[in-house]
């Protein structure tokens, strides 16, 4: 669904993903979210990841049997069989009708900002798909609520903003791909990822007598062509841990939301290869010297302009990797962030888990590994397939 949020005045918002860029490294974070806000380049290589985000949520928000649901208020309507049925006027569901089977690849389906993913991209995604309904990594369960907001009080000043790409009352699942299986997060490193155990301490807030949560990531890999489903279970304790260096980190950064003097007073990176991690750090030229942030500003700026043009020309293939003179293959989505010792340390060690793959094979038939038996009210309808 589209993602809409009004921001308070004078309010400072964090989200996990900024905290591990400031656990990376606090001028990474600052040159982004400081008095400077430089832009970052755009696109990223991260158009792969925006399909099968899209993908994932068309076939998670259709009903048990497969169909359009109702669309939000204020939807357009069509004659069908003489009824006025509703029709999506935007979102997901653009065009579709309600009751009808859901089209999970509608036209332009494959577009990002006008983008178009290549024909191997484009040929991975359905591949992947695939094997992810086949293999329950995607299912519809009851109960299911997607792209969910989270949001609420860090400390006074700072608010948390999020959104969970799944949620359960007792679940949490983020769907990760990436250009290799190598980067997906063990069920060990799973436990500690500060993104899905602060998500979950949204649902400890929500019910204060749940006790553990199932953190699950649904990897989609393009090399090798597999989906795999990576879950374990937390306690209390561990999302409360976590929770309480979220607001430790909120109060470090307070300083550094506001400060205007140099970027070179800023502290660096905390950990080494920081600034080569997902493809390189877009500010390294500034801090190795080669830019001012102006030069940077306009190169960037640059950058975006090519991308436009290049989405109007017919073969419409650019990306941030090509501007960028980058192998395609190590912009990464959902790669790993490296955990610090003291964060391992508070949110310790973690209950049994489960790993589930799914690999395409001779036209689609899939081989589970250590598949979970399945869950009852599963619909898969032919038409997904």
């Amino acid at each position: 669904m589209p993602r809409s949020k009004v921001y308070k005045e004078g309010m400072n918002y964090l989200s996990p993903s900024q905290y591990e860029t400031a656990e990376l490294c606090t001028r990474k974070w600052w040159f982004g979210y400081g008095p400077t806000k430089l832009p970052r380049p755009p696109g990223k290589g991260t158009d792969f990841g925006s399909v099968v985000h899209a993908i994932c949520e068309r076939f998670l928000l259709a009903d048990e049997t497969g169909r359009v649901p109702a669309p939000p208020a204020g939807s357009d309507h069509a004659l069908l069989g003489g009824v006025a049925v509703p029709v999506w006027k935007d979102g997901p569901f653009k065009g579709q009708a309600q009751g009808n089977p859901a089209d999970i690849f509608p036209p332009d389906w494959n577009k990002v900002d006008g983008r178009t993913l290549n024909g191997s991209e484009s040929a991975m995604a359905k591949t992947l798909y695939e094997a992810a309904v086949e293999g329950g990594v995607l299912e519809r369960r009851p109960g299911r609520e997607i792209e969910k907001p989270v949001e609420g009080p860090i400390i006074p000043g700072w608010e948390l903003v999020g959104y969970i790409d799944v949620a359960y009352p007792d679940e949490i699942e983020d769907h990760k791909s990436m250009g290799q299986i190598r980067y997906a997060l063990s069920p060990k490193k799973l436990a500690q990822a500060t993104q899905m155990l602060t998500y979950a301490y949204s649902l400890i807030q929500a019910d204060p007598n749940l006790d553990l949560v199932r953190l699950r990531h649904n990897v989609w890999s393009k090399s090798p062509l597999k989906v795999r489903k990576i879950e374990v279970p937390v306690t209390r304790a561990q999302i409360m841990a976590n929770w309480a260096l979220f607001q430790e980190k909120a109060r470090y950064l307070t300083e550094w939301k506001t400060f205007d003097g140099v970027w070179q007073d800023v502290p660096g990176p905390h950990a080494n290869g920081a600034c080569s991690k997902y493809g390189g750090c877009p500010y390294r030229g500034i801090c190795s010297g080669g830019q001012d942030l102006a030069e940077y500003r306009i190169q960037v700026e640059a950058q975006q302009k090519e991308l436009e043009k290049s989405a109007k020309r017919p073969d419409q293939g650019r990306s941030w990797a090509d501007l960028w003179d980058r192998d395609p293959e190590t912009l990464t989505e959902g790669t790993e962030m490296d955990i610090f010792a003291k964060r391992n340390e508070l949110v310790g060690t973690t209950p049994p888990e489960t790993v589930t793959t799914a690999t395409p094979v001779n036209g689609g038939a899939l081989a589970p590994v250590a598949a979970p038996p399945p869950l009852a009210g599963d619909v898969a309808p032919p038409w997904a397939f």
